[in-house]
């Protein structure tokens, strides 16, 4: 599936996401991040793909260290709803924000598990929501599985 979106590869770095790598899309109007920018976890598709499977002690602490705070009218701002975001991401494999980082702007990313078994990064597309949110989830998500999956055995 091509998608004409931007592409980002991101890694939890202390207690926020951070861009390492990305490809931009050919769009004149499309979202950009510079490597090295870094991002909240709690409202970022990428940060919530990363801190899903923290254990529950992790994110309890996590949470305590960064709070949930409002970045858009749309950011989670409630414990019990975030946990219930991450067992979403969890359940289905992806995480999405759709404008809750940035009005208008809608990602969807996945993980990618290093050869351990564990969180290396994140993959994600993002772009503007007049765009992105028109595209299948489904398909994009398992898109970006299939590339996941060729990180991790790359790795």
């Amino acid at each position: 599936m091509e998608t004409n979106e931007t592409t980002n590869h991101v890694v939890l770095e202390g207690d926020r996401a951070s861009y390492i790598g990305q490809v931009p899309s050919p769009h004149r109007l499309r979202t950009f991040a510079e490597v090295g920018h870094r991002v909240p976890l709690h409202s970022t598709a990428v940060g919530k793909v990363l801190v899903a499977h923290l254990p529950d002690k992790a994110l309890a602490d996590l949470l305590e260290r960064i709070g949930l705070p409002a970045r858009t009218a749309a950011t989670i701002t409630d414990r019990d709803r975030f946990r219930a975001e991450l067992a979403d991401v969890r359940r289905v494999g992806y995480a999405v924000d759709d404008g809750e980082e940035a009005d208008g702007v809608y990602c969807l990313a996945v993980p990618v598990k290093g050869a351990d078994g564990d969180m290396a990064c994140a993959l994600s597309v993002s772009g503007p929501a007049s765009r992105v949110d028109s595209l299948d989830v489904l398909q994009l998500s398992e898109t970006l599985r299939v590339v996941a999956r060729r990180l991790t055995d790359a790795l």
